[in-house]
């Protein structure tokens, strides 16, 4: 009996179709010294550069790069997503473990598939946590004056309840609701500079997650594999270990990178 074809809402499309180019972006930006220290100092260019993003101005360019940082330095908004995520499971948790050392040994971040999507819905099927982490972002990045312009509390929050009314109904994130345009590709609620997949708190799970602070939910979506046995088989001679060893020990070298940086743009 033939397998029925399973029909996926709009946005779980979108989300699957933008996650998808984390692991090799991030691969790539771990393996290279030049573009990870590159990253550190303009990683929306970086993003821009490898085709992640499109192309923009220098100004919206630099407004993104404050969004990207200003989320890394809310510490409420990490704390909290940190909290979320420390009850995520993944529903295949031994596939998910099993892909990770995979690509591990051969030098690559490689995500069990379908895993980007569950640690977004984690979030996204919440109503309520979705909304508390929209409300920490936009919150901070009024009171910064990142925007545009300053907004009043009700504006923020009615924002904040047509995006969640987006969400519920799993619109496709072209039709989300728009808070300010920058140009046609960038904007709180465009696809790149605060949007519902891109920079904003779903990429705190995702690419900011690889990045740098929120490391933690990287691993906490498949545990990686035990140092002390990639050490052992490193030292008997397992060149798939050694190489794992080596992929892991760069991701933390820039995960500790970016979080010194946001440490010392903080202060």
């Amino acid at each position: 009996m033939a397998k029925r074809k399973t029909t996926r809402d709009s946005l779980s499309v979108d989300i699957s179709r933008d996650m998808s180019r984390i692991d090799d972006f991030m691969t790539s930006v771990i393996n290279d010294r030049d573009k990870w220290n590159e990253f550190i100092r303009d990683p929306n260019g970086v993003c821009i550069k490898a085709n992640i993003h499109p192309p923009t101005s220098d100004e919206v360019n630099a407004r993104t790069n404050r969004v990207f940082y200003a989320t890394l330095t809310n510490k409420a908004l990490i704390a909290f997503v940190l909290d979320h995520y420390s009850k995520f499971k993944p529903k295949d948790a031994k596939g998910a473990e099993q892909s990770l050392a995979k690509g591990l040994s051969k030098g690559r971040l490689e995500s069990h598939p379908g895993l980007d999507l569950q640690a977004a819905d984690h979030l996204l099927a919440q109503p309520d946590a979705f909304r508390r982490t929209l409300e920490l972002s936009l919150y901070d990045l009024n009171d910064r004056a990142i925007l545009n312009r300053r907004y009043s509390k009700q504006e923020l929050d009615d924002y904040i309840d047509s995006v969640a009314a987006a969400v519920a109904a799993r619109r496709p994130t072209k039709e989300f609701p728009t808070l300010e345009e920058w140009d046609s590709n960038y904007g709180v609620g465009k696809r790149f500079g605060l949007g519902c997949v891109e920079v904003g708190p779903v990429a705190t799970v995702a690419a900011a997650a690889q990045a740098a602070i929120a490391f933690t939910v990287y691993i906490a979506m498949a545990a990686p594999p035990s140092i002390d046995q990639l050490l052992r088989s490193s030292y008997l001679g397992d060149a798939d270990a050694a190489r794992a060893l080596a992929t892991l020990a760069r991701l933390f070298d820039f995960a500790a990178d970016v979080s010194l940086y946001v440490t010392s743009f903080e202060g």
